[in-house]
């Protein structure tokens, strides 16, 4: 028998869907939101006669990815509520994303955390 060779490629779509889905199953996570720098570039990339945003890259409910040459490098950007201990919850969301998307896609992966928001109701 001879072996096929597989040739596989996650989309910057389906990391960035993995990484948001694994981050609001993260206890203290109230949401995800985007960061004001990439939502404005997205907004500027929306406008007729302007440059879009790269094809590599994907800005989706709070999560930017990119995947290039077999590493993927996430940032995910959440908010929590009052009283959970900011520094342990990133490192909590750092591990579980990281630790899913290497899981499900194989890929070597950065994970970043920024805490947009603190919700305080």
């Amino acid at each position: 028998m001879s072996e096929l060779g597989v040739r596989l490629h996650v989309s910057e779509a389906a990391v960035a869907s993995i990484a948001a889905a694994t981050a609001l199953r993260v206890p203290g996570v109230v949401t995800l939101r985007p960061d004001l720098a990439r939502s404005l570039v997205g907004l500027a990339g929306s406008m007729p006669g302007q440059a879009r945003s790269a094809p590599w890259s994907r800005v989706s409910d709070g999560v930017d990815a990119a995947v290039t040459d077999g590493e993927a490098d996430v940032t995910v950007t959440i908010a929590t509520r009052l009283g959970h201990n900011c520094r342990d919850l990133a490192a909590a969301v750092q591990e579980a994303v990281a630790l899913a998307l290497a899981e499900q896609t194989g890929l070597a992966v950065r994970v970043s955390v920024t805490i947009a928001d603190v919700v305080l109701d």
